[in-house]
């Protein structure tokens, strides 16, 4: 979670997400996660910290590299360097390490080459096949694995609901930062989309209350980028925070029809929606990848149902199961589809920065020029 305000003032208006971005920046095609002034901040912090050679290494990786987290985190030692000990010129990551279960290729350069090569000298303990950041009690055990698989997740409570609720805790912490923040955005894709409708939902805000005592911060804008508007329910409320839909018109992972509907049923019922579709674009329109086939994930597409009191209804078919996690799972196996029955299409077509003058645009207009 990050800032959204113009370097060198004070900054009022602000976008929670992975990112830190300059609204005047916005509207070009690249958006930069820190400026110069910022990274360097992160960085004396990491060198003020035990195990900081670890972790400037870990956070080098993402910044210069683009590696995700979860991708880091399962690096080993052979991925890296070779058998003389000197870095490598490109790291391959096989689908099995790979959100969307893409196997791609990361160039390394010159400057993180010499960051890796320096990591190295601090290692205590070498072989091929143990991890690349290991853990400091044990050096067979890395930093963690990021899962990606949603079923085993949510075992794990990583649901939207939570994500929503981490967003509103990031955006607590974010008000009390000499910075004196004051608008405040967010904006999530894909499942993160899902945390967005969350954030308009009257509910979270109660529940809010409940586990943590206060009340809850409060948002000024909020987008969903090809988010899964799969589930209404009969009791739906809405908070007039001002939302922004952008879906693919090619989208066959979360379809577009879905946010379209979404957006008019939040609209009827208190909320505040616009909703829009980038034609011929398909799911993951700004990943860093090409577009492409995912040839393991599961397809949710058909999965929109109704829920009203104890009963969901499938939209498809007008099959009613129980509200319970018997039901869920029942439902589950009849309209997630497998990725060789109907595999999922993903990746941008021109530019991973696809849509960031889209939804820029509106943070721009809803939050305020800098």
């Amino acid at each position: 979670m990050a800032g959204f305000g113009r370097r060198g003032q004070t900054s009022e208006n602000i976008l929670v997400h992975s990112y830190l971005f300059d609204l005047g920046e916005l509207c070009m095609k690249q958006a930069r996660t820190l400026d110069d002034r910022e990274f360097r901040r992160v960085l004396d912090h990491i060198a003020s910290r035990s195990h900081a050679a670890r972790n400037r290494a870990m956070l080098l990786m993402t910044f210069y590299g683009g590696f995700r987290v979860g991708e880091v985190a399962q690096l080993r030692m052979a991925d890296v360097f070779d058998v003389e000990g000197k870095v490598k010129p490109e790291i391959q990551l096989d689908g099995e390490r790979v959100k969307n279960k893409h196997a791609r290729t990361v160039f390394l350069s010159d400057r993180l080459r010499k960051e890796l090569s320096l990591y190295r000298t601090s290692l205590k303990v070498l072989g091929d096949q143990l991890p690349l950041f290991p853990t400091q009690k044990s050096p067979e055990r890395g930093i963690g694995k990021a899962q990606y698989d949603y079923a085993a997740n949510e075992k794990k409570g990583a649901r939207a609901f939570n994500q929503a609720l981490d967003v509103l805790r990031t955006v607590e912490v974010l008000k009390k930062l000499p910075e004196s923040y004051k608008r405040i955005g967010h904006v999530g894709e894909s499942m993160g989309g899902s945390a967005a409708i969350w954030l308009t939902k009257p509910y979270l805000y109660s529940e809010y209350i409940r586990l943590f005592a206060e009340q809850a911060p409060a948002i000024q804008a909020n987008a969903a980028i090809y988010a899964g508007c799969f589930e209404r329910v009969s009791t739906d409320r809405f908070l007039p925070i001002r939302t922004y839909f952008l879906n693919a018109e090619l989208d066959n992972d979360t379809p577009a029809v879905y946010c379209e509907k979404f957006s008019d049923w939040m609209n009827s019922r208190g909320g505040n929606a616009t909703f829009n579709t980038l034609k011929g674009q398909h799911h993951d329109f700004d990943a860093p990848y090409k577009l492409t086939k995912a040839p393991k994930a599961e397809n949710p597409s058909e999965c929109a149902s109704f829920i009203d009191g104890s009963v969901r209804v499938w939209e498809k078919t007008g099959e009613r199961f129980a509200m319970t996690a018997d039901g869920y799972r029942d439902f589950q196996k009849k309209c997630v589809r497998s990725a060789k029955e109907a595999p999922v299409t993903t990746g941008y077509i021109e530019t991973p920065f696809t849509g960031f003058k889209e939804w820029g645009d509106f943070f721009l207009k809803t939050l305020g020029a800098p």
